[in-house]
């Protein structure tokens, strides 16, 4: 007789918003099938910030980390210069500062909950925060400092959902969390998100949905 086929675990994806583009829902999906189960992949949380909450993405949370992702449709080919992207004569903000501050929110923020007894991670007190964006696509030429290790890192789909999965090159969590651990994080993040949510959506809806000026239209779903 044959074994019945086993069905492999995805990780955990939590919405916080209903606004998702499908980009974004398709890295989550991505992620969601190469983490290991216990991770946890949270899409458009809001972070405090003044004067407004800033949205991130996707937040994942693993044993060896905590990512920030912005994610991304452009079109390519693409030329990265620091905080820049070009392709052809059109330049356009690359978003790795506005990443690499969601990263440091998301750091800063965890911290203070550790040690004001908020999440309760005995013999813990900040966890590891990496930032990436990735490209939804596979297909984009990519050029110039794009995995340039001292900034925030820009990946197309498949290596920057491999990147993620794996852990990044520089320092992981240590001991690596527990999947219990894990759980508390994402619970810590998660609930306090939505009266944030409707407050944000109530006043910035509109703004959203307005379309892309004609010269951004190269940026694809979003820009």
């Amino acid at each position: 007789s044959t074994k019945p086929v086993e069905e492999s675990k995805m990780a955990e994806i939590r919405f916080a918003s209903v606004h998702t583009y499908d980009s974004e829902r398709l890295v989550a999906r991505e992620l969601a099938e190469s983490l290991p189960e216990e991770s946890k992949i949270i899409c458009n949380l809001y972070l405090p910030h003044e004067p407004h909450p800033l949205e991130s993405d996707i937040i994942v949370i693993s044993k060896y980390e905590m990512t920030v992702i912005e994610v991304k449709d452009w079109l390519g080919p693409l030329h990265f210069e620091e905080n820049f992207v070009k392709r052809g004569s059109a330049r356009h903000d690359s978003y790795r500062s506005s990443t690499q501050l969601r990263a440091s929110i998301l750091f800063s923020r965890i911290k203070e909950k550790i040690q004001y007894r908020h999440i309760d991670l005995p013999g813990r007190s900040e966890i590891v925060t990496q930032s990436v964006i990735i490209i939804a696509r596979n297909r984009p030429d990519l050029s110039g400092d794009y995995n340039d290790s001292k900034q925030v890192r820009v990946a197309l789909l498949k290596d920057g959902v491999s990147m993620v999965s794996r852990g990044f090159a520089g320092p992981v969590q240590q001991p690596l969390l527990t999947a219990q651990e894990i759980e508390k994080l994402a619970d810590a993040l998660y609930e306090p998100n939505e009266p944030v949510h409707r407050s944000r959506v109530g006043r910035y809806e509109l703004l959203e949905r307005l379309a892309l000026p004609p010269d951004e239209e190269w940026l694809g779903e979003r820009g």
